[in-house]
């Protein structure tokens, strides 16, 4: 492995920021919100292996944690918005993260190792959302964008992501969903991470709940000039 490489991939994970599109208090970098995922992932699959007797492989969740935006590097925190316009765009990006990824495992010059292995850190990025332990990681990866939120909103009182708040909240109710028909998990194993759906949702709701998200906007203001009309 050459060291100087890992280095370098690992400053610019810390490097590139995300949410680009939006004004940020405290901006967060792809490094710290792959810290967060795999914190989350952890103590979340050890919740649910205490209480469930089929079991997450906390190993192999870990490490398709660990990689999962590692393509990143090369490009770049991705809008939503732009990576899914369409299903051009969509595998138009997917094609360049492919390369990058594959460009990245080049260079940390791991030749040496077994096949193998080196297909194992391409399978653990590329399908890093498949599989019992992928459930975990999406769940996780949907945590920290409602944390990061809660920060910006509830903390920092940053009132530009209230807007979000509630756009997140829509794709953890569609997570749920999703996680009804999982076939991959156990009734137990769905249960336990419910209740952690259900706490994320509660916190979507209280950013919600902020008022005047739009303060200092036109809108605003005309409310504002109607409860306080000039003197004439």
């Amino acid at each position: 492995m050459n060291v100087i490489k890992l280095f370098s991939i690992s400053q610019s994970m810390a490097s590139i920021t995300r949410y680009s599109q939006l004004h940020l208090v405290k901006p967060e970098s792809v490094l710290e919100h792959t810290g967060f995922v795999c914190l989350f992932s952890y103590l979340l699959a050890e919740e649910m292996n205490s209480k469930c007797e089929d079991k997450i492989d906390i190993g192999t969740l870990l490490k398709k944690a660990v990689v999962h935006d590692m393509d990143e590097v090369v490009t770049g925190d991705i809008p939503r918005p732009t990576k899914y316009f369409n299903k051009e765009a969509t595998a138009a990006f997917e094609k360049i993260a492919k390369n990058g990824m594959s460009q990245i495992i080049e260079e940390l010059d791991i030749g040496h190792l077994p096949d193998k292995s080196r297909d194992a850190l391409f399978s653990n990025w590329l399908n890093s959302k498949a599989g019992p332990e992928g459930s975990v990681l999406a769940h996780s990866d949907l945590a920290a964008v409602v944390f990061k939120i809660w920060d910006e909103v509830v903390l920092l009182g940053n009132k530009k992501l209230v807007l979000q708040g509630s756009q997140v909240h829509g794709y953890i109710n569609d997570f749920e969903v999703s996680l009804k028909s999982n076939d991959g998990l156990s009734s137990d194993q769905k249960s336990t991470m419910g209740h952690a759906i259900k706490q994320l949702q509660e916190i979507c709701r209280t950013v919600e709940e902020i008022k005047d998200p739009m303060l200092g906007t036109l809108s605003s203001l005309q409310e504002e000039k109607k409860a306080f009309p000039s003197e004439r």
